[in-house]
């Protein structure tokens, strides 16, 4: 349960470019097709794209989006992605820190508080 807690908080982020929240998928493939969702919306600035996102009734779909929202987005996914990155570095500290001071346990708990959103 957990584990299930620290990966979800890392496979998604949430944004409110949509006018209302909506939760974005965080994996390899999601964060490339978001990047090229933006090269091609600086190169075609009147067209929209279709981004696949989950609204607060869980309810997973394609969603056009215009260039301003996939900047947004992107910005949005960057400021997520950066802050799961500093928890993890602070984690390795910390971790590194109490396994020589036998208190790995807390060290993961204080983790876990970070990263759920």
């Amino acid at each position: 349960m957990r584990q299930k807690k620290i990966v979800s908080g890392i496979t998604l982020f949430k944004s409110d470019v949509l006018g209302k929240e909506h939760w974005y998928d965080m994996q390899e493939q999601d964060q490339i097709n978001l990047s090229q969702a933006r090269e091609y919306l600086s190169l075609m600035p009147d067209a929209k794209v279709k981004i696949r996102c989950t609204d607060t009734n869980n309810v997973k779909d394609n969603v056009e989006h215009t260039k301003e929202q996939i900047n947004k987005l992107f910005e949005d996914w960057f400021v997520s992605k950066s802050a799961i990155l500093n928890a993890f570095s602070i984690f390795k500290i910390e971790l590194e820190n109490a396994i020589t001071q036998g208190g790995a346990k807390m060290v993961f708990e204080s983790f876990e508080g970070k990263i759920q959103r």
